[in-house]
């Protein structure tokens, strides 16, 4: 009765860096999701929707959020009966020679 749908919106591999052996050293993803969210309930709920990334990311969003531990956001999200919502977000996940933390 309440749905939770996430859609990667997009995916790219960036900024990939090389060795001197011409191997990968270094490389950053970035997604991009979007979350529909739908109450058919007839009383109203808050959904509690955790997102785990792993190594050095930074996420940009619009939605409220609150940071669990170093891998790991929260979004508490309040939907009334039969109310839709959409959010969405960025997070940018850097690996090898990348990593900035």
């Amino acid at each position: 009765e309440v749905m939770v749908k996430p859609t990667l919106m997009d995916w790219q591999k960036l900024d990939i860096k090389y060795d001197q052996w011409g191997g990968v050293a270094g490389w950053t993803i970035k997604e991009a999701w979007q979350f529909e969210l739908q109450n058919s309930k007839d009383i109203d709920v808050v959904l509690d929707i955790r997102s785990n990334f792993a190594g050095d990311w930074e996420l940009k969003t619009d939605a409220k959020y609150e940071k669990v531990d170093a891998g790991k956001v929260k979004f508490v999200l309040p939907l009334k009966s039969r109310e839709k919502k959409t959010f969405t977000y960025e997070v940018t996940t850097r690996y090898g020679t990348n990593v900035t933390r």
